[in-house]
């Protein structure tokens, strides 16, 4: 892991003939940089949030249908498992109440 930065310098002005020269120093310098281990990939597994209330039968009697449905809370990510299940549930309603008729 980690890569490597470089620096560089130049002489801005020669001395003079006679002079004393520049102090030697090295002209470039390499180093490593960031060479602490890079995060291990975490895998996030979805998950779904609470079921929703359910929804109004769809008839008052003899039976009609009803739902209820619920949302992603986590998103897996591209190593991680979606969420198990389904996001909507029907059932049966009010299977049970007679229909009387108009009078």
């Amino acid at each position: 892991d980690g890569g490597q930065r470089s620096r560089s310098r130049h002489i801005l002005v020669s001395p003079d003939p006679g002079c004393k020269p520049c102090e030697a120093h090295d002209k470039s310098q390499i180093e490593g940089c960031n060479l602490h281990k890079c995060h291990e990939k975490l895998c996030v597994d979805g998950e779904w949030a609470d079921w929703g209330a359910w929804e109004p039968c769809s008839a008052t009697c003899a039976g009609g249908q009803t739902w209820r449905s619920r949302t992603v809370k986590v998103e897996a990510n591209e190593c991680g498992h979606a969420g198990t299940g389904a996001s909507m549930e029907h059932k049966v309603c009010n299977a049970e109440v007679p229909c009387e008729p108009s009078v």
